[in-house]
């Protein structure tokens, strides 16, 4: 029997966040982000990158957008979505649509980050760019893996649960979800259509 091919990473994880990036608030900002990002990508490269391992990416422009997809995930036709955070520690509440956090030192503050729809939008427009490329394939639910920015007290997230487009998990949920969704060699075709959109240049 053949060997099974080994998984591939393509992309620079958080090759966005270099010093200077436009939207983060300052360097250190940018550094922490990146962080989270290497971090994520570790462990779907560990996952990935074994034989009949899916193809993961990082750091992919969004059609038509200045927006990036964190890490995205093909296993044969089915195309998984990541984003990395690094969110204070706190527990963290949804309330409706909206979502708040409580720490003891800082009490209660809306967390509008946690609020965002980019994962809906970063789908719907990959979504229109494989189809117009004629590419068959199908999303599983995206996920949000978040690490704490410091172990001064535990980050709780079960109150909150989800943002638009994606659910919240931590790190450990992550890497025991990855050890799943990283099974399963990459339809050629769509790997070939996703790798224009690698933002090799951060």
């Amino acid at each position: 029997m053949a060997a099974k091919p080994l998984g591939a990473s393509y992309g620079i994880p958080g090759g966005s966040l270099h010093a200077g990036a436009a939207w983060a608030v300052n360097d250190d900002v940018a550094a922490m982000g990146k962080s989270g990002e290497e971090a994520t990508a570790a462990i779907l490269v560990k996952h990935c990158l074994t034989p009949g391992g899916a193809t993961v990416f990082h750091d992919l422009s969004v059609p038509g957008s200045t927006a990036n997809i964190d890490h995205l995930v093909v296993a044969g036709r089915t195309v998984w979505m990541v984003d990395a955070k690094r969110w204070k520690p706190g527990f963290y509440i949804k309330l409706g649509a909206r979502v708040y956090r409580f720490h003891h030192g800082d009490g209660v503050e809306r967390f509008a980050p946690a609020e965002k729809s980019t994962m809906v939008m970063a789908g719907d427009r990959l979504t229109r760019w494989l189809a117009g490329r004629g590419i068959r394939f199908r999303f599983r639910p995206s996920t949000v893996v978040v690490w704490p920015s410091s172990q001064s007290v535990p980050l709780r997230m079960w109150a909150a649960r989800s943002m638009p487009g994606a659910r919240l998990v931590s790190p450990d949920q992550f890497s025991d979800l990855a050890s799943r969704r990283c099974r399963g060699t990459a339809d050629p075709a769509l790997v070939a259509a996703l790798m224009p959109l690698v933002r090799e240049d951060g």
